[in-house]
């Protein structure tokens, strides 16, 4: 995740680990699996 591109998606299926990548990555925002899709329409 560190060697992402900023505009790149992190998809995290859980709730624990959308949490976590939250608190110890730095400006980023995971979305679930549902959301992603959502945003694809």
């Amino acid at each position: 995740m560190r060697s992402s591109a900023p505009a790149d998606y992190v998809v995290a299926s859980g709730f624990s680990c959308r949490h976590q990548i939250s608190d110890f990555c730095d400006g980023r925002k995971p979305v679930s699996t549902p959301e992603l899709l959502a945003l694809a329409k």
